[in-house]
């Protein structure tokens, strides 16, 4: 029986007498020969030798992965099929980017490739790390995406190592010893990831003349302009550039792809930092014209051959149509793909026909080259164009769910107020909080869920938008989401002078009802936070909340439908536990209404029973000294108290009858805060504590005078009971 392998410091060893791994001692020697002088090996086979890591009872690529973003690799399924180069084109760039790594003298260890959206970036990226992957001289790659949620900045060193780990088995073996020694550096700052991760063992590995690092390591990052936050993207930059700077000796090459990005560009091009990089701009120039001529002959080709049993005339397409097409592209290849998909899209599946409506729609339009994205525009026009009237409004709802979903923090967090109401039905957040990732991947089936529309109405109604978006099958629809094949589409329907009558804000209002409905249902039911989650569509009445409708409510301007006033009006604020720190705004916009809501639905004086009640409650949780005042609208958000340690407090009230709450709003030197009083039996936070109307000693109250009552006398007039 072999009792040693490799034995070295935290190594196993095997007892011929146990069942069990063990580590062996500190004195054990780490000679496989140890004493042994005066012998011969002939004809050895050296094989370098790797070390069995034990990073507390796991692999190197175990303790790694739970911190890497696997769908971010090159290979990885979550991208299958990749973007890539079409065969014989954009070669020149290509041809540069093949030399850089076998140069004897390489001028740049890292290298910028940037360029307008849709001009082919992630193409390169992604043909190039094949390339390197097929010459073993890659060393890692990630591919940002926000729409596919590979954007996180602490995800790309964990997922850079575990790719290098994978094609340098020596960095492998100091890496396992580094996590052992620091099992915690996983989730340490993204410098100081780098640092220990990347740096430190490859200086390790060169200082050692490893054999494994005698080729340069291709690094890649593409789409950095999609990784969260600015200043992330800035500081990735920056600590690879002062790496190349200062240890050239390092075998890494790093080729970052993004778009053209003011702030990039000033990163790129700060003379304090001395930047020292490379650039490729990719531009619309004749070669990539040609590329895309070329690109669309074969996409026609493929056409022709999968709808061969459709197309009648042999010529199809003809040399005509092909030009056209090719003029309208402008070298963009975002745009030529978009034309492809459109041709045969299987909602039709008629190319002859969608080819021809192609080109009357582009019939005398003059495509700029300096702005390809107007011929885009007017591709992304003529796609939705071509929805019915009566579906339109459904398309607009579904996709402005995805956006908000799927494109902003607002779906990626649960509410301050929404943990206050799990903290009174003792539930604990963090459980919560892993509950609640499932219904964050938005599927087709929880978006009508939300939207309150039948599956079949959205599936149909989605149909025509096969060439811009990858629509789940019927049969996948309800468990799947949305694809969208590129930004730009997203980026076109949320501009409102390139999308016109398609603005997606049009749908903003049917959005907030459902939202209101939804929120509704979920505070007037005295039930548990988790019969409420199952019971509203299964784990999504969290949707209302974290969409914040109060927010949402001050995009829409001064006019408002009938329908959402009416929403607006009978919604139980009084069962409310906050407003997402929103309803200082949201008072401000009801203020500004042409129409302002019924009666006295915005106050700031007791109109209702109720409001005797609620500023009772107000006065007897509030110090008697602090400065208490009705607010006057519109309130003023840059207001600051004058003097320090001392408050400057407003209030208002809000709803109607017994449905009515009373926002409280505290001014101090630096900053304003506001909390929620309310009757309901729903807790509140209030100064930093969870309180019902119910937990006040009113007698005590009453004979501390600390009443509204006791403090305006008979000043309050007659009152409406409902």
């Amino acid at each position: 029986m072999l009792l040693r392998l490799f034995p070295e410091e935290n190594s196993l060893v095997l007892d011929p007498n146990s069942d069990e791994p063990q580590i062996p001692p500190d004195n054990a020697s780490s000679s496989y020969f140890s004493g042994a002088r005066n012998f011969t090996v002939n004809q050895p086979t050296m094989i370098e030798k790797m070390q069995t890591n034990i990073y507390t009872g796991k692999t190197v690529f175990e303790a790694l992965l739970p911190f890497c973003s696997i769908g971010a690799m090159a290979d990885s399924s979550a991208r299958d099929p990749p973007p890539r180069c079409h065969p014989k084109t954009r070669q020149s760039v290509r041809e540069r980017l093949l030399i850089w790594p076998r140069s004897k003298q390489n001028n740049w260890k890292m290298k910028w490739l940037h360029g307008s959206p849709g001009v082919g970036k992630s193409a390169v990226a992604q043909t190039f790390a094949e390339d390197c992957q097929a010459g073993r001289c890659l060393g890692g790659a990630f591919f940002f995406s926000r729409l596919k949620g590979f954007d996180k900045p602490l995800q790309v060193i964990p997922t850079l190592a575990y790719q290098l780990a994978v094609n340098l088995p020596g960095y492998k073996a100091i890496l396992g010893q580094l996590l052992a020694d620091d099992p915690v550096v996983l989730q340490k700052a993204i410098h100081i990831q780098f640092r220990k991760l990347i740096v430190e063992p490859l200086s390790t590995m060169t200082s050692k003349n490893s054999s494994s690092v005698q080729w340069p390591c291709v690094m890649i990052l593409d789409g950095l302009d999609e990784c969260e936050g600015e200043s992330a993207q800035c500081e990735i930059i920056e600590m690879i550039s002062e790496v190349t700077r200062l240890r050239s000796d390092l075998p890494l090459l790093w080729l970052i792809c993004s778009r053209s990005e003011y702030h990039l560009k000033m990163t790129f091009s700060q003379a304090d930092f001395m930047i020292n990089c490379g650039q490729e701009e990719l531009f619309i120039d004749h070669e990539t014209r040609a590329d895309v001529d070329r690109y669309l002959r074969d996409g026609f080709q493929k056409i022709r051959a999968k709808y061969r049993d459709v197309i009648t005339s042999e010529s199809w397409p003809d040399e005509h149509s092909i030009l056209r097409v090719q003029h309208i592209a402008s070298g963009l290849f975002i745009l030529a793909s978009s034309a492809l998909e459109y041709v045969q899209d299987p909602g039709h599946a008629n190319p002859e026909g969608q080819l021809r409506s192609l080109l009357l729609f582009f019939q005398g339009t003059n495509c700029l080259a300096s702005n390809p994205l107007t011929a885009l525009d007017l591709l992304y026009t003529h796609i939705l164009s071509a929805i019915p009237d009566n579906l339109l409004p459904i398309i607009l709802q579904i996709l402005y769910v995805y956006i908000r979903a799927h494109c902003s923090p607002l779906g990626r967090c649960i509410s301050p107020e929404v943990m206050v109401v799990l903290a009174a039905h003792r539930k604990n957040p963090c459980e919560v909080e892993m509950e609640s990732r499932e219904y964050f991947e938005l599927t087709m089936g929880k978006i009508c869920k939300f939207l309150r529309l039948d599956e079949n109405t959205a599936y149909n109604s989605l149909r025509k938008l096969h060439s811009v978006i990858r629509i789940p099958t019927p049969e996948k629809f309800q468990r799947e989401r949305l694809r969208v094949h590129h930004l730009s589409f997203l980026d076109f329907l949320q501009h409102p002078v390139r999308s016109g009558k398609f603005y997606l804000s049009q749908a903003l209002p049917q959005v907030i009802e459902c939202s209101l409905f939804w929120c509704a249902g979920t505070l007037t039911r005295p039930v548990t936070v988790r019969r409420q989650c199952t019971e509203f569509h299964g784990k999504d009445n969290v949707l209302e909340l974290c969409f914040r409708p109060w927010s949402m409510c001050r995009l829409l301007g001064t006019r408002i439908p009938t329908t959402l006033s009416h929403r607006l009006y009978e919604f139980p604020y009084n069962l409310l536990p906050g407003m997402e720190g929103a309803a200082v705004r949201f008072a401000n916009w009801l203020y500004d209404l042409d129409s302002p809501m019924p009666n006295n639905f915005l106050r700031t004086q007791p109109y209702y029973e109720a409001d005797l009640k609620l500023l009772d409650y107000l006065w007897a949780v509030t110090d008697p000294l602090e400065s208490l005042d009705p607010a006057s609208f519109p309130i003023d958000v840059t207001r600051r108290a004058k003097y320090p340690f001392r408050c400057e407090s407003i209030y208002f009230l809000l709803g109607h009858g017994s449905k009515s709450c009373l926002v409280y709003v505290s001014f101090e030197t630096r900053w304003w805060c506001e909390g929620i009083l309310n009757l309901g039996p729903q807790p509140t936070m209030f100064r930093g504590k969870c309180m019902t109307y119910q937990d006040v000693d009113w007698e005590e109250a009453r004979r501390r005078g600390d009443t509204y009552q006791a403090s305006v006398g008979s000043a309050v007039g007659p009152l409406v009971a409902e």
